[in-house]
């Protein structure tokens, strides 16, 4: 077996006024139809609060405003039709997040309100009838621990939700017939991981995965395809909760390190947690481990490990 850290990496108008959202945390325009968009900009900092920004948020933001203005500039696509978008930003902190989402089904319920109102000169929380149109669908958000959450949310209100990159098999559930992706599931996704591994002809692995239903699902199915396959072993598996996440990272690298005969970790961890994890093995000098990773798109990360 090589040594080293080897990586296979698979990887954005008239104001609405909701009470409780801030509108540094929101993006909008009117259409006829109107879109919801949810993304995160935001990672949650040890102690729970909105903390370091996510990059990559950003670029989904402005994909979802790109799209839609290239859309409403091609009349041949919706003719005398026209896309808005109400885009929210959220952290990995639950409460922000379904204050955020909540905006979304308090915004329609508000407005088939004031449509069913009589008084065409009612006014409800700064909304008239000159107000754009409710949100027929949402995107996002990006993970499935976030996206399972607010696909029950959605589900009662009934708007569509249509997630990037969520993929843990439990979205699959008939409970959430609104939600739609366009990512494969956590179940193909093992399903490479374990050909690989017996590829490469890894008789014991280890895994660290997040603590909700994309890491656990995750490492779920991979446990599945070791004991169909009888060619692997998933020897321990780590698990990192949202808060308080490094001293659980610094103990799933120090673990691995105390178990020489382990020289293959597989990383079920979003970004964030997946660099720091990185961060942490270098610290510690574990260059003679090999690492599977869903976990990082920030090619800087795997070249300084790799340099090393």
């Amino acid at each position: 077996m090589t040594t080293g850290l080897f990586f296979v990496v698979f990887s954005v108008c008239v104001v609405l006024t909701i009470p409780g959202t801030a509108e540094n945390d929101r993006h909008h325009q009117p259409g006829d139809f109107t879109l919801g968009g949810l993304f995160l900009l935001r990672y949650t900092s040890e102690d729970g609060r909105c903390g370091n920004v996510y990059p990559t948020g950003f670029a989904h933001v402005e994909a979802m405003i790109y799209a839609i203005d290239k859309i409403n500039a091609n009349r041949s696509l919706l003719p005398n039709t026209t896309l808005g978008y109400d885009i929210r930003a959220y952290c990995t902190n639950n409460e922000n997040l379904m204050e955020q989402a909540y905006a979304f089904v308090r915004r329609n319920e508000m407005l088939a309100e004031l449509q069913n109102s009589s008084n065409e000169c009612e006014v409800i929380n700064n909304i008239t009838k000159s107000e754009p149109t409710p949100v027929v669908a949402v995107i996002g958000p990006s993970d499935s621990g976030t996206a399972v959450l607010v696909a029950s949310l959605m589900q009662v209100a009934r708007i569509p939700l249509i997630s990037h990159s969520a993929t843990s098999s439990e979205l699959s559930s008939p409970q959430y017939r609104h939600f739609f992706r366009t990512a494969s599931l956590d179940g193909q996704q093992a399903s490479a991981m374990a050909d690989i591994i017996e590829r490469f002809n890894w008789s014991y692995v280890a895994a660290v995965a997040m603590v909700d239903s994309y890491g656990r699902n995750g490492v779920w199915k991979l446990e599945s395809e070791a004991a169909e396959r009888d060619t692997f072993c998933v020897s321990f598996v780590e698990y990192i909760p949202p808060q308080k996440y490094t001293t659980k990272l610094e103990r799933a690298v120090m673990k691995l390190k105390s178990y020489p005969n382990i020289r293959v970790v597989i990383l079920w961890l979003v970004d964030l947690y997946g660099r720091q994890f990185l961060e942490i093995a270098t610290r510690e000098k574990l260059f003679d481990r090999t690492c599977e990773a869903l976990a990082t798109n920030d090619p800087s990360a795997i070249t300084k490990l790799i340099e090393e």
